[in-house]
């Protein structure tokens, strides 16, 4: 059984840390390895490599990989007595601090976690050979590595309850894990058993799949912030958690002033500070042609109900009409939504591409999984941009940035650039003279014709 990380005690010697200049920038790392059995390994400058981590919508565990010179040049990673142990027995504790003016001693901490390791491999980089380690959450591994049968007792509850205990089942206590503000309840209810031989990550997909929320009957994302678990509507999240944590500013050779009347055009220079882009490192992906008809189409829901041994047909909430209705609402949160509508094309062709789901049901309340799976296609295929800004572990995943344009647009996809984007992914990796972050993000509104 791997030991709970409470009861490694990670203050048995010094840390032993080593200083990465980046970016006109000192950062001060720590890294230590820490097996089942206790033992503790810190890592030395001489066998750093790099550090990345990512974070993505689709889940709240962040995910890493740590990149070390393996100067031993052998299959085991062993360090005098200390052996790596592998997936899941092995835990690494990284503390970074950014150095803040010319002092050594002002800094503040930019990431100071514990990982488990799912994996290694070995690779090279050219000639040198290296020793890459997946990093990922402690509760991701607490619902990866533990098998133990979890079910909702027989009966049916709230799918909101049951994703609650199950977290505070295989990943701690619910005050310690669970944030009650931030937890929206749901208006589905499920009757859940964990099969064998499955994890109860596997269960967490299933009721996260199931989530409808009962405030506002769309689907839910479940989030990490401040060590806590929330789950949120997508509603509400666009509603409360809408600030843009990063404003950028792309820029192009174009010096002509931009007369747009757009009131969004000049809304994040006028308030926040940008980090400048030039428009030749942003890859600007339009949704694919054939989206709005094979992907974002009528979702209809076929429910057989085990008590009454009865089918229900469920089609209004799962139409593109009613997702256009139900984002133009939630677009009118964003500053200067009124000029903003809803991405999305329907007409009498793609009217007929409907998708079909079968689904068991007890309580007769599976009616709005079609909206749900439909606003999850249109999230993932909505209109991208990518682009590197300097290093910042903020923008996480699920979070907002703001997008101001320079010059004068020249296409229609530029035109639409301006404004409040939803961060799908966060990639930060920090190496010996590199620390830059890699932002994917997906904008689902259109300036008003």
């Amino acid at each position: 059984m791997t030991p709970a990380i409470s009861t490694l005690n990670l203050n048995t010697q010094d840390d032993v840390g080593f200083v990465v200049e980046a970016a006109n920038t000192k950062f001060f790392v720590s890294i230590k390895f820490i097996n089942d059995r206790g033992q503790i390994k810190p890592i030395d400058k001489h066998q750093f490599s790099k550090l990345t981590f990512d974070s993505l919508y689709t889940t709240p565990f962040i995910i890493g990989k740590l990149q070390l010179f393996d100067q031993q040049q052998q299959t085991k990673f062993i360090f005098g007595d200390y052996e790596f142990v592998g997936s899941g027995g092995e835990f690494v504790h990284i503390k970074i601090e950014q150095q803040v003016g010319p002092q050594v001693n002002n800094r503040y901490t930019i990431l100071n976690k514990t990982f488990v390791v799912k994996r290694y491999t070995e690779s090279k980089t050219g000639k040198i050979p290296m020793l890459n380690f997946y990093l990922a959450d402690v509760e991701y591994g607490s619902l990866t590595y533990t098998k133990l049968p979890w079910s909702t007792y027989g009966e049916e509850m709230l799918v909101s309850d049951a994703i609650k205990n199950l977290l505070n089942t295989f990943c701690g206590k619910s005050n310690e894990i669970i944030n009650e503000n931030r937890w929206n309840n749901s208006y589905t209810k499920i009757d859940y058993t964990l099969h064998s031989n499955e994890t109860p990550l596997n269960a967490l997909y299933e009721l996260m799949i199931k989530y409808v929320s009962a405030e506002h009957k769309d689907m839910g994302l479940l989030l990490r912030q401040g060590g806590k678990f929330n789950l949120l509507s997508l509603t509400n999240i666009f509603k409360k958690e809408n600030n843009p944590i990063a404003s950028i500013e792309i820029s192009s050779n174009d010096t002509r002033t931009n007369y747009s009347k757009n009131p969004a055009s000049n809304y994040y220079r006028n308030r926040y500070q940008l980090i400048p882009v030039n428009i030749a490192d942003v890859l600007i992906q339009p949704k694919l042609p054939d989206t709005n008809v094979d992907l974002v189409v009528n979702h209809s829901i076929a429910a057989y109900s085990t008590k009454g041994k009865s089918f229900n047909i469920y089609n209004q909430h799962g139409t593109t009409e009613n997702l256009k209705n139900t984002f133009d609402n939630i677009i009118s949160n964003l500053p200067n939504g009124e000029t903003k509508e809803t991405d999305i094309l329907h007409n009498n062709i793609t009217k007929a591409n409907k998708k079909e789901r079968f689904v068991y049901e007890n309580t007769n309340r599976s009616e709005y999984i079609g909206k749900t799976v439909l606003q999850s296609k249109f999230l993932n295929s909505a209109d991208r941009i990518s682009f590197n800004i300097p290093g910042n572990f903020l923008p996480s995943a699920c979070k907002f940035i703001g997008i101001e344009l320079t010059g004068v647009s020249v296409n229609p996809t530029t035109d639409n650039l301006p404004g409040h984007w939803f961060v799908l992914q966060n990639t930060t990796t920090l190496a010996e003279g590199y620390f830059n972050t890699f932002l994917v993000s997906s904008k689902f509104d259109k300036n008003k014709v």
